[in-house]
């Protein structure tokens, strides 16, 4: 089965699973809670999540060494990529992408790429723990367990296997041992080595763009969640975050439609806020998202011009 074959059966997935849950909550709600949407706090939303987008951009150059513009841009056609992807693997577009502005391979990149993931899984380990332990304070979550613990877990194994491929041979000795990836050995010999280079310096500004990445798009998850009407605390967003965007690196559906949406069903059931609304806060996040990354595409065609 080809990579197009395999993302069309990804995106019917995730279709089938978000007509379901709008199904079954019915569509009017869905309805009611959009036309409550308030267009000032969704653009501020927007501003918000440009400055996450810069910030995250930020972490990929410390890496990379590519150009403030050419990086940024490249990281928001990445991020689109990404929203149409299972697991959102089409991110790594953006190592093939930054290789045609730097002097460094693509092969390089893709290991920058990924210890980047590595960070970034790493700091949603530590930050889903928290989340459990703190709407286990505030909520029951007696029928949910099972489903925080899985989504706990998910970033940890991630983190794993990010340090397996780029900190061991696990990963050499498979591909040498199948004949037909036998040639692409050399590119990840080439992933690992530009990872391993990456200095404690530059590791260490990469763990802060990613904190501040997470706080700025948190505030973007919080204007949107106001411009429906959801009074929610700030602390809840921060916490509410790591949870959501888990969910959209499941490998089911791009970017986690249907499955996400559905996780913020059960997290906005939870805090009082209503199934409904917590559906079309994910959509309007998914939107107000992709209409800032756009610009990735509109800047690149301006800068080619």
């Amino acid at each position: 089965m080809n990579e197009s074959v395999r993302n069309f059966f990804a995106l019917l997935t995730g279709l089938l699973v978000l007509a379901y849950v709008i199904w079954v909550l019915g569509w009017e709600n869905i309805v009611v809670s959009l036309e409550q949407v308030r267009l000032d706090l969704f653009m501020l939303a927007a501003f918000f999540y440009l400055v996450n987008e810069l910030f995250a951009s930020s972490a990929l150059r410390a890496a990379t060494g590519g150009g403030v513009v050419d990086v940024c841009l490249a990281h928001m056609r990445g991020m689109l990529y990404s929203n149409v992807t299972p697991g959102r693997v089409g991110y790594y577009y953006t190592a093939f992408s930054i290789a045609k502005k730097t002097d460094k391979s693509a092969s390089e990149n893709v290991g920058f790429v990924t210890l980047l993931q590595g960070v970034n899984f790493s700091l949603k380990v530590f930050l889903c723990v928290a989340a459990v332990l703190y709407f286990s304070c505030i909520l029951s979550l007696t029928d949910y367990g099972g489903l925080f613990i899985l989504v706990v877990s998910a970033p940890f194994f991630v983190v794993v296997a990010v340090l397996l491929v780029l900190y061991s041979n696990v990963v050499n000795v498979l591909v040498e041992g199948v004949p037909f990836l036998r040639n692409y050995l050399h590119n990840v010999v080439l992933m690992q080595e530009a990872s391993r280079q990456v200095d404690k310096i530059t590791l260490g500004w990469m763990v802060f763009y990613a904190i501040v990445s997470w706080v700025a798009m948190s505030v973007q998850w919080f204007f949107i969640a106001h411009s429906l009407g959801a009074d929610i605390g700030f602390v809840s967003v921060l916490l509410l975050q790591p949870l959501l965007t888990t969910v959209m690196f499941i490998p089911f559906s791009p970017a986690g439609l249907g499955f996400t949406e559905g996780g913020g069903a059960i997290l906005f059931s939870l805090l009082g806020l209503g199934e409904a609304s917590g559906v079309t806060f994910i959509l309007l996040v998914r939107f107000n998202s992709i209409l800032v990354d756009s610009f990735g595409f509109i800047g690149r065609f301006i800068l080619d011009k």
